[in-house]
Order: C-alpha cells, then structure tokens, then sequence
C-alpha cells in the first residue's frame, strides 16, 4: 500500500436505507473455528504506534500470521525499531514484503521474503521512506512525490514526512525519473491521467490538477479527492466511490449501478479480489461501526456486523473471496467472516494493525525490478 498522507474527513449526512442481515453478533470464544474454509494463506500486520489505527504503542516492525481459518494460529514476527513507522509494511507478491523504514535519515524500504514461515531481507525498493508512490492503472509508470530532506540528529522529524512539493514520473523499474510538476500527493485517474494539488491549500480544497501525460494537457477539478476516487472491481465491470453519506457503484462506463446510503462516515471500500463482491465500514459520531456485504447478483446490502464500543474500521478480503477478515481494537480482536453466509467463522486475538491478506494481484519483481 502507498504511504498514507492526511486526508479531510468528511462527515457524511443522510438517510439510512432500508438494513438486511443480523444485530450484534453472539460472543464467540477466542479461537473457537465454526466450520471449516478453504486454506487462506498468510495476513501481514503492523506493530507499532504510528501504524496502528487505535494507537497502541507496542515496539515496532511487523509479522505474518498463518492459520487464520484453521485450528492453529502461527505467526512470525520482526521487531526492529527502524521497522513500523508511518510506512508499516505491505505485500508485494506472494513472497514478497515492502517494509518502510523511520528517519532519519531517509532511507529505502528493505525487501523480505517470506518463505516456509521464515522472513529474510532480500534486497532494497527504489525509492526512500517517506515517499508518496502511486502506480498508474496499467502498472506502467510510477508517480513519485519525494519527501523533504533531513538529517540525522534534527530536533525534528517533520520534515522527513513532509513532501517535498516536486512530483515526479519514472517506469516501473524507478528508471527515467524525472520531474513533472511543482505539487503535492500524487495520484492517477481511472484512465491514466496523473492528479495532483499545486499547494496543500489547494489540496484541502481539493481543487486538483489533472495532467494528461501523453498529451502535456492540464485540466482542474474542484472537489477531488483522490480517496474518494473510484476502485475498480477485480472483474474490471463496476466502479465503487465513496461519497458524502454514501457508497456509489457504476458500471465501467460511468452509468449508475446502485447508490447505498448511510448516516455515518464510510470508513473503508473492498472488491473481493474475484468477481466484483464488495464490502464496506462505516463508522458513527463516535458509534456505531457497521460491516456491510453487497451481493453481486441481486445488489441487495447485508449488515453483517455491529458494534458500539469496539471501534473497527480495517477489512481485508481472503485470496480466494470467500472470507473477511475485520480488524478491532484490542477488545474486539480480529473477527473472520464467511462472504457468502455473513457469519462469524471466527474470533482471533489482535496481533498488529492493517492486517492484509495476502495477496495483491501484482509481481514486485515484474514491476520495479532485482537491481537493488
């Protein structure tokens, strides 16, 4: 996943439709499986404060846990204090990790692999920590928005988070680097165009620059948020938005599919990585939170799972689309969820925050290259 940078929230205002599906799920033992799934691979987790969405502070790096819909729950784990910063860590490929590393000084993630339950360092990424990287949708170009520079021992770590106000365009393998633009959190639209803000300013505005590439060609759009852009389904057929005190789906083409309101803040939109399954979280003032499942044939939203005082936000889809992994804070822990039925498979112990499982449909190797 890129490196995160500060969005405004908006508070979502609306009418809530009409809610299918289950209250408050029924305590479930820690650990207790209800039925059998297919093997799910492994989940990445980040430790560390900065990187933990209810801000636990535990030492820093990260762990893969295996077994998260079998009996047995494994799990190894790196805790290095140059690991865990505001970067975390993120799958690359099913072997493959990107863990980002604090400053100063800036420094570029180190790649491991993950093999046989053990990680190894393998080599380094082609661009420092604290870079906002973002890969056009053909996976061909990378945008790249350094961050400032600093030095080790400064009073202050601003400014190795901070951007630098240059953007950036390279390959995919980081060669033929160079300068675009003077602006700030780089992005791409569905259609390959490269976004972007001339000043933070601008950006809370969301008055954004749109850059035809090919072209030279630029354009602006008031009101654009690049995380309120649409996702693309893994079918390529439909499109999901978050928007003020809604979810949006369409169709490739634009054409409205189904409009799914809410009166809370839609915190967090997935495609099943098959098909074009979709679920979503929504968080209240400060509750409740809520997990949704949209079916794909009949379009018709089920609430699977509510909660007051757990605060949750995080899903993250298995490999083959058949379960949901949610994370909660430390009282909640990690639920599993079947996709297709909504219940509860089972409840596990927190161990990090932002869990994925594993994996992106990409190949690290394929996209930046061994030069490293």
């Amino acid at each position: 996943m890129p490196h995160p940078r500060a969005a405004a929230l908006i508070a979502a205002v609306g009418l809530a439709g009409c809610l299918s599906g289950s209250g408050p799920e029924k305590p479930t033992v820690a650990g207790e499986l209800r039925r059998p799934l297919p093997k799910d691979g492994s989940v990445l987790y980040t430790i560390g404060i900065s990187t933990d969405p209810y801000g636990n502070s535990r030492p820093n790096g990260f762990g893969v846990a295996r077994g998260i819909t079998d009996e047995k729950l494994n799990k190894v784990e790196l805790r290095r204090s140059e690991f865990g910063w505001f970067g975390g860590a993120e799958w690359l490929d099913r072997g493959q990790i990107l863990a980002h590393r604090s400053a100063p000084p800036l420094r570029p993630p180190v790649i491991f692999r993950f093999a046989s339950g053990r990680l190894t360092r393998s080599h380094l990424a082609p661009f420092v920590s604290g870079t906002t990287y973002r890969w056009s949708p053909d996976r061909e170009l990378l945008a790249l928005e350094p961050p400032a520079a600093c030095k080790r021992g400064q009073a202050s770590l601003f400014s190795c988070y901070r951007g630098s106000g240059r953007i950036y365009v390279a390959r995919r393998d980081g060669s033929a680097k160079h300068l675009v633009a003077k602006g700030t959190a780089p992005s791409w639209t569905p259609d390959g165009r490269l976004a972007f803000y001339r000043t933070w300013r601008e950006l809370t505005r969301g008055r954004a620059v749109i850059l035809d590439y090919t072209s030279g060609r630029q354009t602006f759009r008031d009101r654009y948020w690049a995380y309120e852009e649409p996702l693309v389904s893994a079918d390529g057929r439909y499109l999901a938005a978050r928007r003020q005190g809604k979810v949006v789906v369409t169709n490739s083409d634009g054409r409205l599919v189904r409009e799914f309101p809410t009166p809370y803040l839609v915190s967090m939109v997935a495609w099943a990585p098959r098909g074009h399954r979709l679920a979503y979280t929504t968080s209240g003032f400060p509750d409740p939170h809520e997990l949704f499942i949209v079916d794909p044939e009949t379009w018709e939203r089920t609430r699977i799972f509510v909660s007051g005082a757990p605060h949750f936000d995080w899903i993250t889809w298995s490999p083959d689309g058949q379960s949901l992994l949610l994370d909660g804070d430390e009282a909640g822990g990690w639920r599993v969820f079947s996709a297709q039925i909504g219940d509860q498979i089972r409840l596990l112990p927190r161990l990090g925050g932002r869990p994925l499982w594993c994996c992106p449909v990409n190949d690290y190797d394929a996209l930046v290259g061994r030069s490293n």
